[in-house]
């Protein structure tokens, strides 16, 4: 975007000074860590470093960056760039400037886990003097979205919400250094001011590189909830690059305060193209201010990715002259092993590039996992150790115990030690175990009782039947000799007779030591019933259940399972038993009922409107000794028979509809007045029958209008049966196309008929059309009763020339303004109507001439005064080559004054012209409405322009010129 010369110039100041580049100190970039590389993680880790440069360019940033790969070169596009200080030992300490002034842009946010990404884009400005939040104006790049207190239809900003405000308030960012700022508030001087360009942000971002600068930082939130990205890497059409124009690859974001105005433009092209299936693949981009150029790109430098740590915005690590570097790092980097870190001062070069410094962040913990924290003594103490971080070792020291033997120190990832306890009651060890990476440790420990099993070898058994039928009980008895003996419903003696279902436990004693056990009661069932088909239907067979809970069924068959089948009828008995021996006995009687009916017919034929009937006789079935059943309908028909025992036996019956005969009437169905038409029913029928004249043939001959219809019948075919309608044709209606006409210079007119059958004389079928040439034009409607038509000349003349001069301009006297002669009339806008005026004041002059063919033309004129130091510029300029008011020009005596500077803006503050040191009235050197090599958009536009006069006095005219075509 930069202008051809100044590229030139560039080139040019390159090539002499490489002539000198071996005189010139070599730059070089140091860093140096200022805390430890290994960093132990607490959840929000920040590594300190330092940057000493030497000998670089004024105006240059030193750029850094970070990879795994210690080799990675960042002057071939390897790495991340984490961010920038400012290289040359001229810059201040501190952000300061007259108006507001764009730092970077957030312009690909994060939307991981289902966030918002439009809503947490974001801006880096200056407040320069101080403005109130009101008059800040934001005009976004995305066309779609409502810019901010600018345009049509505006968003202000609204008050940040306290959530959003508490994410943010983290890591070196309070209450006293990040403000939440509303509409209506003022911001102070020379502060940093981040604003939110959509609402709804609920990333938790670490502002902590801003908060550290010792300066004050504002937040501002547009009120309007996005549906889209405010900056757009792409096109709206996803137009690659490659092919793309040169006007959509730009993206210009505008702020404006007052008479303060600044803009930040960045190339698009070099971010990766949208991809439906990875549509974050360009999180992570933002763009900084180059101080350099006025377009920032992936090229200079000015668009960076930092991929590795894409959803933490725009890092501008040193937005103040300094030398000392906080880059918080990322919990992603847990345990990834060393990322290196390097500085250059410009991606497109080849050098300098800084020494290498490394960091790794361990994130260490421990986790031990054993059931063996009560044991016997010369049993095993087994703990299995392990952590979440791949590289840790484990190591244990061991406390207590004294009287354990068997326990050691160690290393590892389990812990199998076999334990001895000598004593009489029970004592503890304790593994302390220590996870370790790196110098970064995690502790914990486990208790382990050990106890000497062998002095109270206590183990009560239970003996006696577990199972109780019906009514009757068991007895449980203890087995072994005890001093005391517990059971859990407080009896105390050796036996106990259980009556329900429960779990019956005890406890013993014996020479101090105690023993328990248990043992369950269950109730059987002592009663069994018989469910199922009592009776069976014709042929089929049944099923018939005994009562469930018994382990063994003996049926009067044989049978031995719970459920069986049966095919007789008879009288069916069933025993079923427990393992307890508990048993009960049922019977249950099965009868059979045969079937016999019989259906006259299963299918019949009809036609539409006939009958269809089927007779049932039944036989022990249990219903009338004859049943009728009739159908008019095609279709499968069930017929259920209902018997009081065997439930509904269901039958179908299917009445089917025979084809019908389907006579076709042809014949002419428009007839004009005393005319006839013959139908025909078309041939292969039996027999024909006509309605209303009661004809019986295949064709009839009709000179009638009306509705005729005929039936026929074919043998094996239903009667069928066709109508159609016989209509009047009439003839075409007359039109008239209008009188014959003549025009003035070009013209088109349309002429109708309204008919879309019309035909022209121009081989053109419509109902109308459109004519721009003089000639004889004729329209015809015609039908089977006739045709009419119609005729129209159209002539035309010529417009009558008129010229009555070039824009002039004069000091003091008279000009004589003349138009061509032999005219019918003239009318000029000072109301004079003679051919000639004479004018003596500045102003626009007009005339409007009309010949003898009474047409009509026009032509105006600009008079502008030269006299000393008069400059007029007009509010209008049309650059369509038409020879009249193509070039925006200064109007002024070019021997009195000389124009020193003349610039054109567009709405959005781009300048599209510039000229230096010309002459007014030079149409050589004013705008000629292009920008770019490209015609410029019919808009509005400001100029600023600078006179200086003969005398050394100047003049600065502002204002505002319209490009109409």
């Amino acid at each position: 975007m930069k202008k051809f010369s100044t590229l030139l110039l560039l080139s040019f100041l390159g090539i002499i000074l490489s002539a000198f580049v071996v005189l010139a100190a070599n730059p070089t970039i140091t860093l140096s860590p200022l805390s430890p590389t290994v960093i132990c993680s607490t959840g929000n880790d920040t590594l300190v470093y330092s940057v000493e440069s030497s000998s670089i360019p004024p105006n240059t940033n030193v750029v850094i960056y970070q990879s795994s790969d210690s080799l990675f070169n960042p002057y071939l596009g390897q790495g991340d760039s984490i961010g920038f200080v400012k290289g040359d030992t001229t810059s201040t300490s501190a952000i300061t400037s007259v108006c507001p002034k764009i730092l970077g842009i957030f312009i690909d946010a994060c939307n991981d886990s289902g966030r918002l990404e439009p809503a947490n884009e974001y801006m880096v400005i200056t407040s320069g003097k101080g403005f109130k939040a009101s008059n800040l104006k934001i005009d976004l790049p995305n066309t779609n979205l409502k810019d901010i207190n600018t345009g049509p239809s505006p968003c202000s900003f609204g008050t940040p919400s306290n959530s959003l405000m508490t994410m943010l308030r983290t890591g070196f960012c309070n209450s006293s250094n990040l403000i939440a700022v509303s509409q209506a508030d003022s911001i102070p001087p020379n502060a940093l001011v981040i604003v939110f360009t959509g609402a709804g942000t609920d990333y938790p971002y670490n502002l902590s590189r801003y908060c550290q600068t010792g300066q004050k930082v504002y937040i501002l939130q547009n009120a309007c909830t996005n549906a889209s990205g405010a900056f757009v890497n792409n096109d709206a059409a996803g137009t690659t690059c490659s092919g793309a124009a040169a006007g959509t690859r730009y993206r210009t974001t505008t702020l404006s305060n007052r008479n303060c105005f600044d803009e930040l433009t960045y190339d698009r092209c070099g971010l990766n193209e949208f991809d439906g299936a990875n549509p974050n693949a360009n999180d992570g981009n933002y763009v900084v201010r180059l101080e350099t150029t006025d377009t920032s790109s992936v090229a200079n430098g000015g668009i960076q990715n930092n991929a590795a740590d894409r959803c933490n915005g725009v890092v501008l690590d040193s937005i103040v002259k300094t030398q000392t570097l906080k880059l918080p790092v990322s919990q992603n980097f847990c345990n990834t092993g060393k990322h290196f870190i390097k500085a250059i001062t410009h991606p497109n070069g080849t050098q300098p590039i800084s020494n290498v410094i490394s960091y790794q962040l361990i994130c260490n913990n421990v986790a031990t996992a054993t059931t063996t924290t009560n044991i016997c003594s010369g049993e095993n103490a087994i703990v299995a150790i392990s952590s979440t971080d791949p590289n840790a070792t484990f190591s244990w020291t061991i406390s207590g115990g004294s009287a354990v033997t068997g326990q050691a120190a160690g290393t590892g990832n389990s812990i199998n030690q076999t334990l001895t306890y000598s004593g009489t009651s029970k004592d503890s060890i304790t593994y302390n175990i220590t996870s370790n990476d790196a110098g970064c440790s995690k502790t914990t420990s486990v208790k382990v009782v050990v106890k000497n099993c062998d002095t109270c070898n206590v183990q009560p058994t239970i003996s006696g039947n577990r199972e109780i039928c019906n009514a009757s009980s068991t007895t449980l008895t203890i087995n072994g000799q005890f001093d005391s003996v517990r059971w859990s419903n407080n009896q105390t003696t050796a036996s106990i007779i259980a009556n329900q279902a429960a779990i019956y436990s005890v406890t013993v004693y014996k020479n101090g030591c105690s023993g328990s056990t248990s043992a369950e009661v269950t109730q059987s069932i002592s009663e069994i019933e018989i469910s199922g088909d009592d009776i069976i239907c014709g042929g089929s067979t049944g099923t018939l259940t005994a009562t469930a809970g018994f382990d063994h069924y003996y049926w009067s068959n044989g049978d031995t399972t719970r459920t069986i089948t049966i095919a007789s009828a008879s009288n069916y008995s069933v025993t079923g038993t427990t393992t307890g021996g508990c048993s009960a006995t049922a019977s249950f009687e099965v009868s059979r009922i045969s079937i016999d009916y019989s259906l006259s017919s299963h299918t019949q034929a009809i036609c539409q409107g006939d009958t269809a009937k089927f007779v049932l006789s039944a036989g022990d079935l249990g219903a009338s000794p004859v049943d009728t059943f009739e159908y008019t309908q095609p279709g499968k028909y069930y017929i259920n028979y209902q018997t009081p025992r065997c439930g509904i036996y269901r039958d179908s019956v299917t009445v089917t509809l025979n084809s019908t005969a389907t006579p076709t009437i042809t014949g002419n169905l428009r007839i004009c007045t005393d005319e006839s038409t013959t139908l025909d029913a078309g041939e292969g029928f039996d027999s024909y029958s006509w309605q209303p004249n009661e004809e019986e043939s295949q064709t009839i001959t009709v000179s009638t209008i009306g509705q005729y219809i005929v039936t026929v019948t074919k043998r094996g075919f239903c009667a069928g049966s066709d109508t159609v309608d016989v209509i009047q044709a009439s003839s075409p209606t007359a039109f008239n196309l209008g009188n014959d006409t003549a025009f003035c210079g070009p013209f088109s007119k349309i002429l109708s008929t309204g008919n879309q059958t019309t035909v022209w004389n121009t081989d053109v079928t419509a109902a109308q059309i459109t004519v721009t040439q003089a000639g004889t034009y004729i329209a015809t409607i015609s039908s089977n009763c006739g045709l009419v038509s119609d005729t129209i000349v159209i002539s035309q003349n010529p417009l009558p020339l008129i010229f009555i001069g070039n824009d002039t301009t004069f000091c003091d006297g008279e000009l004589v303004l003349n138009a061509p002669s032999e005219m019918r009339s003239y009318i000029w806008n000072t109301n004079a109507t003679t051919q000639s005026i004479t004018v003596s004041q500045e102003g626009t002059y007009s005339v409007k001439i009309t010949d003898s063919n009474n047409c009509s033309n026009s032509d105006s004129i600009n008079v502008a005064s030269n006299c000393l130091n008069d400059i007029w510029i007009p509010n209008a300029f049309s650059p369509n080559g038409d020879g009249v008011n193509d070039v925006f020009m200064v109007r002024g005596n070019p021997r009195n004054s000389t124009i020193e500077k003349m610039l054109i803006y567009n709405r959005w503050g781009n300048k599209v012209f510039e000229a230096n040191n010309i002459l007014p009235d030079d149409k050589t050197t004013g705008w000629n409405g292009t920008y770019k090599g490209t015609d410029a958009q019919f808009e509005v536009y400001g100029y600023y322009v600078v006179v200086r006069f003969k005398d050394g006095s100047k003049q600065v005219l502002k204002g505002n010129v319209t490009l109409v075509k």
